[in-house]
């Protein structure tokens, strides 16, 4: 059985309403940050491959599952493609920023912010998704 992957948006949004308790918030809206990423990414992935039939590589798995949905050439859902790599990649710089910067420029109240807008983010790929099947 396959994993599912929308199952990290269960879990980040666990974790952006666990703050303010005895956890450090910092580290748990980091972590909801990544799951909001990962929720969608993969399964990004997984589609584009499945309809393109071309094959991804671990090395490169962010960069070419953007680069496969700009080039989707299926003139009902390029569109909805194009729109999902776009967000895909502004979602990558804040997983990075999460995930890799041991200063978040704009502290907690930037974390907040953005762990708000990886959440409608996600929803918002799952919904392009679903017009690209």
């Amino acid at each position: 059985m396959s994993f599912n992957w929308q199952n990290y948006v269960l879990i980040a949004n666990q974790l952006s309403q666990m703050t303010g308790g005895n956890l450090d918030d910092e580290a748990l809206l980091r972590c909801a940050i990544s799951r909001y990423y990962y929720s969608v990414i993969i399964p990004s992935r997984d589609l584009i491959s499945q309809k393109t039939g071309n094959s991804w590589h671990k090395k490169s798995t962010h960069k070419w599952t953007t680069d496969e949905l700009n080039g989707y050439n299926d003139k009902s859902s390029n569109r909805a493609a194009r729109k999902a790599a776009g967000i895909l990649k502004k979602m990558k710089r804040k997983r990075n920023m999460a995930d890799y910067d041991s200063v978040y420029s704009g502290g907690i109240s930037d974390l907040r912010k953005d762990a708000s807008e990886m959440a409608n983010n996600a929803i918002k790929v799952t919904r392009l998704l679903q017009q690209i099947q």
